[in-house]
């Protein structure tokens, strides 16, 4: 089998392409890759690619809690990796806190459907909506935005239960001692 070449050899490698062929590689991998495509996009037209990108990854999880056709197994990973690969190709913090939230907003919905959407699935819901806050801490130009949808999603995670609401209010509640303070 042969070996794979490091980042440096193929470097090395493609200095010596003509104009061209190095044109007909990226247009290949362009082709061949949603990914490469979305990266490709994004620095060509960062403005709109972002916005393309933060609307994918937003339909992608609203996908993976409300498929349309209602029976795709439910995979909270596909809801997560969403928002870590809109973050990593955009780095734009303000549209990941969004859809940060938005996931815990349809996962509380999802889960006022489904009665018993299990432990891993609550712990996942108190993780992200802890991230989310977290992002906030120290932006006081974001709270105003945020702050009745993250008190939403506390009243909406009764039907839950009581422990879950402690959780997220908990966390809530480290964010208004900050807000108070300043």
């Amino acid at each position: 089998m042969p070996k794979t070449r490091t980042a440096p050899q193929i470097k090395r490698e493609l200095r010596n392409f003509e104009k061209e062929k190095l044109i007909s590689l990226i247009m290949d991998c362009y082709k061949m890759n949603g990914d490469v495509r979305d990266y490709i996009n994004h620095v060509l037209n960062p403005s709109e690619a972002i916005e393309n990108l933060y609307n994918k990854a937003k339909s992608q999880i609203l996908h993976e809690f409300f498929p349309k056709h209602g029976s795709n197994k439910f995979k909270i990973t596909h809801a997560k990796k969403a928002i870590t690969e809109f973050r990593k190709l955009t780095h734009d913090d303000e549209r990941t806190l969004d859809l940060m939230i938005f996931y815990v907003e349809m996962g509380v919905g999802y889960a006022h459907f489904n009665r018993n959407p299990g432990e891993y699935f609550i712990e996942s819901l108190v993780s992200m909506y802890g991230k989310a806050v977290k992002e906030l801490m120290g932006q006081v130009d974001l709270h105003k935005p945020y702050y009745e949808r993250l008190q939403i999603i506390i009243d909406d995670a009764g039907h839950i239960g009581e422990e879950f609401q402690e959780k997220l209010r908990h966390l809530f509640s480290q964010l208004v001692v900050e807000w108070e303070e300043e």
